[in-house]
């Protein structure tokens, strides 16, 4: 690739908050005054995106956060939605596979960084920069392979991670350990912590801002679609709330009977969800809910994106994982 290309990715299918950390790294990237765009893979997106047996379809969208309409999300997913929004200017390229997507992007945008957003489990392309996020309260899961357990590749894939991001380790406990294992596994990468903290919420419909304070001892219930419902449910429990959950599958995406269901069961309880699951209920219900923004803070940021930086841009050409 002719721009320098930062791979955001786990090892455990779904949960680790890999969106919101592209997110924030997006946004440490402009502070530093780069020029950043994103390639997601059009996750939860209707089925007509997916490649077929030999991969030969490819389509691609590039959406920015000033131009999303009504629609957009069936057509590129609602991790692209959420990241366009999120990060409002920055060119976000939805397609498969993701390395004619990177591709795409560069072509079309004046960029130095490309950032990916589940990345590393993709070989066809070559990257600057390999970031993996691990849960630090199950950082390899159940210790089985797909389709036996959650694990997309084996905890020795961490020898190829220049960084290592440690999520959920803000509990007590949580990274007890796992730091150690980490650094045994991948001895040349820089590990660091990062937790997931709720900045603000807002009424819809309408886009009202309101305090977080509103949901400190109200009772709830909390709707969401992620890959790892129990991280909502804990931020809940930080805010206070007393949270009946609603979970449903990740990238679920949302029918009429889910949402008189979702009233139903509420029987005049404030209903709250996620931001990633707000961008398929926008325009679709009359009842009122509060939507919680969520991002992802790292412990020490400067060292992580020093690392980043110091990537010569065209190093991945030869360091793609085999």
């Amino acid at each position: 690739m002719p721009v320098r290309v930062v791979s955001v990715g786990n090892l455990v299918a779904g949960g680790t908050g890999k969106t919101p950390m592209v997110a924030a790294i997006a946004r440490m990237l402009l502070d530093r005054g780069l020029r950043v765009g994103v390639v997601t893979g059009a996750y939860g997106a209707r089925p007509d995106w997916a490649p077929d047996a030999e991969g030969r379809r490819f389509r691609c969208e590039i959406v920015r956060g000033p131009d999303l309409a009504a629609g957009t999300v069936e057509r590129v997913g609602d991790e692209t939605v959420l990241l366009a929004e999120a990060l409002h200017d920055i060119p976000i390229a939805a397609g498969r596979p993701k390395a004619r997507a990177a591709g795409w992007l560069a072509a079309s945008a004046d960029l130095d960084t490309i950032l990916v957003d589940d990345g590393f489990q993709h070989h066809s392309l070559a990257r600057d920069i390999d970031i993996v996020l691990l849960d630090a309260r199950r950082p390899f899961g159940d210790g089985r392979v797909l389709p036996a357990g959650r694990l997309r590749e084996g905890p020795e894939s961490l020898r190829d991670a220049d960084i290592v991001i440690l999520t959920g380790a803000g509990e007590a406990g949580a990274a007890v350990g796992v730091e150690e294992r980490v650094r045994a596994l991948a001895p040349e990468a820089l590990v660091v912590t990062a937790r997931r903290v709720a900045v603000g919420a807002r009424r819809e419909p309408g886009s009202q801002p309101t305090p977080l304070a509103v949901l400190s001892r109200a009772r709830v219930i909390a709707v969401c679609g992620l890959g790892s419902p129990e991280s909502f449910a804990r931020t809940l429990r930080e805010l206070g709330a007393d949270a009946e959950m609603m979970r449903y599958r990740d990238h679920h995406a949302y029918t009429e009977h889910d949402f008189r269901r979702i009233e139903d069961r509420a029987s005049g309880r404030a209903i709250v969800t996620t931001a990633k699951d707000a961008t398929k209920w926008r325009g679709r219900v009359d009842f009122p809910y509060i939507v919680v923004d969520v991002e992802m803070c790292v412990s020490d940021a400067d060292p992580l994106l020093d690392r980043i930086l110091g990537a010569a841009q065209d190093q991945g050409a030869s360091d793609a994982r085999t």
